[in-house]
């Protein structure tokens, strides 16, 4: 039984296609590790060109949007679809990442067992080594470095573990969620979304939203995550990335209209 809605955010159109089609065609060709019994791949076409110009794998379910509704849609688009498949975890991932290992069925297994576990972290990263942590290395230089300073409801970071799996480790943490490559528990994730605000914040501003609601349901006890030791995709360079060609402040104000993604979704 597939028990997780797992999304594809791609944006290719005729404007970026030049400087994108090479990132996009590698990280298209990886998602093939991908084994899918367990989970459903759907490609989110973030309106982009409707027939993309290269092979995904068969079984993933096509969505073509016909906005683009920026990061909001790797959030929304399965979280819909695990709503309506009655799938227990939806997850995304972008089209700046390569996916360098299938551990999606132990990331299953490991909410499976640990119900208190609200989402799972799936970039690259390496408990202990520092080139993974902000304080010594700049995003700029590895965009899947992460910060260490605290955790959610402003405590210590915790990193508990590791927690074997199948072939995979983890840990269990407290690290607030962000708008990297996740894995969520669908009921969770009804705490941090709204179907109806037709003024979504999306990119920096939606992560701080992120941030206050797991903050506020840390003290409570009700929020904990995960992340899998060594992760399963990393990040394209920085200077490859959409989400860099505008500067943080472009994002401040800018917002999406969540019932018309929605809708777009349910025609799709």
């Amino acid at each position: 039984m597939k028990k997780l809605s797992l999304g594809w955010l791609v944006w290719l159109n005729e404007e970026n296609m030049s400087r994108r089609i090479d990132m996009v065609t590698q990280s298209a060709n990886s998602l093939g590790i991908l084994s899918q019994d367990a989970y459903q791949l759907l490609i989110i076409n973030n309106g982009g060109l409707k027939e993309l110009p290269f092979k995904l794998p068969a079984a993933a379910k096509h969505i073509i949007l016909e906005e683009n509704f920026i990061d909001i849609s790797a959030y929304y688009v399965p979280y819909l679809h695990a709503i309506e498949n009655n799938n227990p975890y939806f997850g995304f991932l972008y089209d700046d990442f390569i996916v360098y290992k299938d551990a999606v069925r132990d990331c299953i297994e490991f909410l499976d067992n640990n119900p208190q576990i609200s989402c799972i972290r799936l970039p690259e990263y390496v408990t202990g080594d520092k080139k993974y942590n902000t304080t010594y290395v700049n995003k700029s230089v590895n965009p899947d470095a992460v910060g260490h300073l605290e955790g959610a409801g402003n405590t210590k970071l915790q990193q508990i573990g590791p927690v074997k799996v199948g072939e995979n480790s983890f840990y269990i943490s407290n690290w607030r969620p962000n708008s990297r490559p996740t894995i969520w528990r669908t009921e969770s994730y009804s705490n941090f979304c709204n179907l109806k605000d037709s003024n979504h914040f999306v990119m920096q501003p939606y992560e701080a939203k992120l941030y206050s609601t797991a903050d506020k349901l840390a003290v409570e006890g009700k929020y904990l995550s995960g992340y899998l030791e060594g992760g399963m995709c990393r990040t394209f360079s920085v200077t490859t990335s959409e989400r860099t060609r505008s500067s943080s402040n472009f994002w401040l104000n800018y917002t999406v209209d969540v019932p018309k993604l929605v809708e777009n979704y349910r025609k799709s």
